[in-house]
């Protein structure tokens, strides 16, 4: 009797081990396409972190005066800009704008400020990188404007 259950028991124990072998097969089937998915994604995001990391801001243009103007054409390459500028008001009607326009002269973003004294900034995400321009005006103001392309 005590040979019958030694034998039962490495039977059972046989029956085990093949039970967990083929379970790991059959999982490591299973699941390994998806682990090998995630793993391609996460490379993917690792090289777009990567390139994000990399970006910095690149002055673009920038100009003091006290008139209006119109710059040529600006080579945009990044998905972000930021215009800052500094201005000085000789009245408190005194007033700046800047306009960023596309090249075909279409507005797409306009700041300013108004006042004797300002300094101020305006960020925003363009749709498309490519060719624009910017549009100053002002009325009885110095200023000093400096516009970042962030790629």
């Amino acid at each position: 009797m005590e040979i019958k259950n030694r034998t039962l028991l490495l039977f059972g124990i046989i029956l085990l081990l093949i039970g967990l072998v083929i379970g790991c097969g059959f999982g490591y089937m299973i699941y390994q396409p998806q682990i090998q998915s995630l793993q391609s994604k996460i490379a993917d995001l690792d090289s777009v972190v990567t390139i994000i990391e990399n970006r910095t801001w690149h002055e673009a243009y920038s100009l003091e005066s006290s008139s209006d103007a119109v710059t040529g054409t600006i080579q945009l390459k990044g998905s972000q800009v930021r215009a800052s500028w500094i201005a000085n008001g000789d009245y408190s009607t005194s007033w700046f704008s800047v306009q960023l326009h596309f090249s075909n002269g279409t507005a797409y973003a306009i700041w300013g400020s108004s006042g004797v004294w300002t300094a101020n900034d305006g960020e925003l995400e363009l749709k498309e990188h490519g060719s624009y321009y910017l549009n100053i005006t002002v009325y009885h103001t110095d200023y000093y404007i400096s516009f970042w392309d962030y790629y």
